[in-house]
């Protein structure tokens, strides 16, 4: 196997290996393309999540705005029953608050309208820097905790004056502003029934004196100020708890307060970082970013090992076909290389048959001189020694007609292609057969004279006659006709070719081993008699060429030899085709 061969099988395994690996990457590609895809519906299924808990906050204090449009005076103890019966007891409220605007006058009218529906020591307060209660400082407006309804025992601020902190009043005044409500950012607060502390946020939503203002710019259509405060633990759970997020974590931030962790999910430190989606919530005029994460298991879910299965076969598809290649091509070398032998072969025992045959006709001519010559004494008579002596020269013109003739098929090169008429060879051919298969054999040629010319190797046109004429004589026990004819045909596609018919009256071929004449070896001849190779080597020489070689033979009548041999014009078509 040639170096330059062997580097275009490596050339197939390393293109099928490229295309395997190409393939490969898409389909991983495309794999993880679907995986971003759910990621991001499942990430606008938390966002919608999280909007749906913020908006039944914000349905409870428009619920509870309304309730205080109905009625000039809410007293604490209607407050905390529409409370009640209002708020469904699955929502996480921590506590709604009720801060009514009040001014410095009317601080004395507030405090004693509390103390009288029993809320006892009810004052205005407000914390110090040491988060002490200290009393509140006089100011043109005042914002009290004063109703304030729990579900539970939560400690309630009552009195708280949250005026005294210009951060809380901030988004206080920008729901005002805005009519809407407004989300602070996260702060602590006290856990229930502990002393623990626990992050939560407050929505504010303001209420006005006339139910058809719905913002201003100014304190003096404000009534007051609802505020619902939440856990941030308790309003995140009930979203952790939906079913498609069952393999998803989650983290919240709060982009307005240096993207302060607000909460993550329970899984979250153990959920991988490579496959993060990220999204955003408007809560309440802040910003929450919102980071989705698949867990180990939702990716090992995902993950399937199909691409690589894939990847394998190409792979051993590629390799096994670069190996075919090479096995066939190898194959093929060794084939050529004993089409070429078996062809030696038949040669050496074409040259032995000619060289016998060619020895006998020398010794007859020999013969035949030498008998002349033995009359070539005194006692015959003139005319005698001159019949002897033209006999001699006869016989020795002869023998020398018969020197040029081998010499002439001698010289031809058996490894070079020329364009010649086949009508001359194939006549110097029969010649010379008639010569070497003795005189019981005759060979008659019919020969169609002007053919186009062939293309090929004159010694094998030569070789494929000779085997055949050899054949027949045998087929014939060395006695009988040999039908020769070379003429031009047409196929049915018009195509002309050169058809070379050998024909004997010869015992023929048995039906049974019809279809192993042309394998190599296969002999119908006596040990020591014959190679079995003719046929084989002339099947080769033919295919050679493009050409066929086709018989008809019937036991015990004759057979009947084709070769068919394309004109150059035919074969240059069929290499365009």
């Amino acid at each position: 196997m040639k170096r330059s061969s062997s580097l275009f099988f490596i050339l197939i395994a390393a293109f099928g290996f490229l295309v395997s690996s190409l393939t490969l990457y898409f389909m991983l590609d495309l794999e993880d393309t679907k995986r971003q895809s759910l990621l991001r519906e499942i990430s606008l299924e938390l966002k919608d999540a999280i909007i749906l808990e913020l908006d039944k906050s914000e349905t409870i204090l428009k619920g509870i705005r309304g309730f205080f449009h109905s009625s000039d005076l809410v007293t604490r103890q209607e407050f905390q029953l529409f409370c009640e019966n209002f708020i469904d007891n699955d929502f996480p409220l921590l506590l709604i608050e009720w801060q009514p605007k009040v001014q410095h006058s009317q601080v004395q009218e507030y405090e004693q309208r509390a103390q009288r529906e029993g809320v006892e020591n009810f004052k205005f307060f407000e914390l110090d820097k040491e988060g002490r209660e200290v009393p509140a400082k006089k100011r043109d407006f005042h914002f009290p905790v004063y109703y304030s309804y729990s579900p539970g025992d939560f400690p309630r601020a009552l009195g708280l004056d949250l005026a005294f902190s210009p951060l809380r009043m901030e988004s206080k005044y920008q729901s005002m502003k805005l009519g809407k409500a407004i989300s602070s950012g996260s702060f602590e607060v006290i856990l229930k029934d502990t002393e623990l502390r626990e992050l939560g946020f407050a929505i504010t939503f303001p209420i006005f004196n006339d139910a058809t203002i719905s913002s201003s710019q100014s304190l003096e259509h404000l009534k007051g100020f609802l505020a619902i405060v939440l856990y941030l633990k308790e309003f995140f759970e009930p979203i952790e708890q939906i079913k498609a997020l069952g393999d998803f974590a989650f983290e919240v931030r709060d982009a307005g307060d240096n993207n302060k962790v607000l909460y993550r999910s329970l899984n979250y430190e153990e959920a991988p970082k490579d496959y993060m989606v990220k999204t955003s919530v408007d809560a309440g005029e802040r910003t929450w970013n919102v980071a989705l994460i698949p867990t180990k298991e939702f990716l090992s879910e995902q993950s399937t090992i199909f691409p690589f299965v894939i990847w394998s076969l190409m792979i051993l598809l590629s390799f096994g076909m670069a190996y075919y290649l090479y096995l066939k091509a190898a194959n093929q070398e060794k084939i050529n290389s004993y089409q070429k032998q078996l062809q030696q072969k038949q040669k050496l025992e074409s040259m032995g048959v000619l060289a016998s045959g060619i020895a006998h006709e020398f010794n007859n001519i020999l013969h035949c001189i030498r008998l002349a010559g033995d009359t070539l004494d005194d006692k015959n008579s003139p005319e005698m020694e001159k019949e002897a002596r033209e006999t001699i020269l006869d016989y020795c013109k002869r023998g020398r007609n018969l020197v040029r003739e081998i010499l002439s098929f001698s010289r031809q090169d058996s490894g070079s292609k020329e364009e010649f008429c086949p009508v001359e060879e194939v006549k110097k051919t029969v010649d010379l057969m008639r010569s070497t298969l003795g005189k019981d054999i005759a060979i008659h040629l019919h020969i169609e004279e002007k053919l186009p010319l062939l293309h090929m190797n004159r010694n094998h046109l030569s070789q494929i006659l000779i085997n055949l004429c050899n054949n027949s004589a045998h087929a014939m026990d060395n006695k009988g006709t040999i039908e020769v004819s070379l003429m031009s045909q047409s196929k049915d596609n018009h195509q002309e070719f050169c058809l070379l018919e050998v024909k004997d009256k010869g015992h023929g071929i048995a039906t049974d081993i019809q279809d192993k004449i042309f394998d190599p070896f296969f002999t119908t001849k006596p040990v020591n008699e014959g190679t079995g190779l003719g046929l084989s080597v002339i099947y080769g020489i033919v295919k050679s060429y493009k050409g066929n070689i086709e018989f008809e033979s019937v036991e015990g009548k004759g057979s009947i030899f084709k070769v068919i041999l394309p004109y150059p014009s035919s074969v240059a078509a069929s290499d365009d085709e």
